[in-house]
């Protein structure tokens, strides 16, 4: 005896779901700024108007990601809609950045999230003398 119709149409709506969601990852994993969603406070930084702002904030709340998609956002374009600000929007993309920190800041919190969330093969880093 033959399964259902119905239990055939499930199976085929869930194999469909699941290409999907492989799809959706690998997609996240090719280009995390693509799907970055803030937190309020870091929403509340991306919609400030000035060019020179402050993110003073305890530890958790973001900082380090924020900094990191707001460098890519600015090197490649707007990947997302948190991004669709003037301030994102009319700057001369630059080639090159600079960040300055202590080097245990550098080596334990910055560049991993520079590897976490920049896409992969885009960039490189390096330590100047």
């Amino acid at each position: 005896m033959s399964r259902p119709k119905k239990i055939d149409q499930i199976k085929e709506t869930e194999d469909a779901l699941k290409e999907v969601l492989i799809e959706l990852e690998q997609r996240k994993r090719a280009n995390p700024l693509a799907f970055l969603i803030p937190n309020g406070k870091q929403e509340e930084f991306l919609k400030l108007p000035e060019f020179v702002n402050v993110f003073s904030t305890g530890n958790g709340v973001g900082k380090t990601v924020i900094a990191v998609n707001i460098i890519g956002n600015l090197i490649w374009g707007s990947q997302n809609e948190w991004f669709n600000y003037p301030i994102y929007q009319n700057i001369i993309k630059p080639s090159r950045g600079r960040i300055v920190s202590t080097h245990k800041n550098i080596k334990e919190s910055i560049i991993p999230k520079l590897y976490e969330w920049l896409p992969k093969a885009r960039f490189i880093t390096r330590k100047e003398k």
